[in-house]
């Protein structure tokens, strides 16, 4: 994204109205502006496009016993690492 483009989008969006206007409009009114006015500035710089994922298949050997101890693991891990108790991480 240009942000030279994104200023110049923000620069002349309702978000930069007069003082007057924004001080009477309520909170809810100026929140809902901001949301819709941002996200038509987003759209109209970086339009969607699609992406292809692969998925690639897992080897024959994981199956969900590996998948289970692998996740048990992980989470051992996290907690050793939380604690920092030199016990811990060399359990």
């Amino acid at each position: 994204m240009n942000i030279d483009e994104l200023r110049s989008a923000i620069r002349t969006s309702g978000l930069c109205g007069t003082d007057e206007e924004l001080d009477a409009a309520p909170v809810d009114e100026l929140a809902e502006l901001y949301n819709v006015e941002l996200r038509v500035i987003a759209d109209r710089l970086t339009p969607e496009h699609s992406v292809t994922v692969r998925r690639q298949a897992s080897d024959p050997w994981f199956d969900d016993e590996c998948s289970t101890e692998k996740h048990s693991l992980r989470a051992t891990e996290r907690l050793a690492r939380r604690s920092q108790s030199a016990a811990d991480i060399a359990q």
